[in-house]
């Protein structure tokens, strides 16, 4: 992760790289099977990007960005969303995964793990407080037939003078 990058993206993909050194221990598919996705943007991915994706796939994003008067203080919500054609991956196979992503995210020891392995520079600038799992919906888009199974991460944050926001 560089360090130019937003607090936001480096959240989003802290997280994706939590999923990611983890995948075949929790035995999920390959990336090509289930690519995990960063999205870069606050809110998720411009039209282009979600046309792009491929499907199945899992996004990370942030859906929520609260600080603050003094901006060092902030807490943070990354929407995991596993997606699949509605026709193409049976349900209880999307479910499995889901089932299996936030058994990572959920994983106190995996998180200690993956955020010690970081470097100097990737840390710089944030010291997580807690965070909190919190299970989200099913959706199915009617035109797309793209269903999403979706988890919330809400961190809480302290940052100092190194962190952009």
């Amino acid at each position: 992760m560089p360090t130019e990058s937003t607090l936001e993206q480096r959240f989003a993909k802290l997280t994706r790289d939590l999923c990611e050194s983890n995948r075949s221990a929790a035995e999920l598919p390959a990336s090509t099977v289930l690519p995990f996705v960063a999205a870069l943007q606050s809110g998720g991915e411009s039209g282009d990007e979600a046309r792009d994706r491929v499907i199945p796939n899992v996004l990370f994003h942030v859906e929520q960005l609260e600080m603050n008067k003094n901006r060092n203080l902030v807490k943070l919500k990354v929407e995991m969303v596993c997606q699949a054609h509605h026709n193409d991956t049976p349900e209880t196979t999307q479910s499995d995964w889901t089932r299996k992503l936030r058994g990572i995210v959920n994983d106190r020891s995996k998180w200690a793990a993956h955020l010690s392995a970081l470097s100097d520079a990737d840390k710089a600038g944030f010291r997580i407080l807690r965070y909190i799992v919190e299970s989200g919906g099913i959706t199915i888009d009617p035109d797309t037939k793209v269903c999403s199974f979706n988890t919330s991460i809400a961190f809480h944050v302290v940052t100092d003078e190194l962190c952009k926001l």
